[in-house]
């Protein structure tokens, strides 16, 4: 039997160096798969758009389709790469 997945849903919050505390208008979710916590940004300042990405993840988690943060974070580099292979690829053709 497996062990429901549950998340979270929070504001970050950061201690100013005058000792005063600042919350950001950004939501936060966190969540967890086998023991690994993910933390990411809902990317919205609205609670509810927060709650539509944490289902999701939850979702994908569930149905097995989540591979973690890494597939949709790509570098510059990688794009640049890809681009210098297509014009390669391009120039040997024409």
């Amino acid at each position: 039997m497996s062990r429901p997945h549950f998340g979270s849903i929070y504001q970050r919050k950061k201690r100013l160096p005058d000792g005063t505390g600042q919350t950001s208008p950004i939501w936060w979710i966190k969540y967890s798969k086998n023991g690994q916590t993910f933390r990411e940004s809902s990317g919205s300042e609205k609670y509810g758009d927060a709650e539509r990405v944490l289902k999701r993840r939850l979702g994908e988690i569930v149905s097995g389709k989540f591979a973690g943060l890494g597939p949709e974070r790509i570098r510059m580099a990688a794009l640049f790469d890809d681009v210098v292979e297509v014009y390669r690829d391009c120039k040997r053709t024409a």
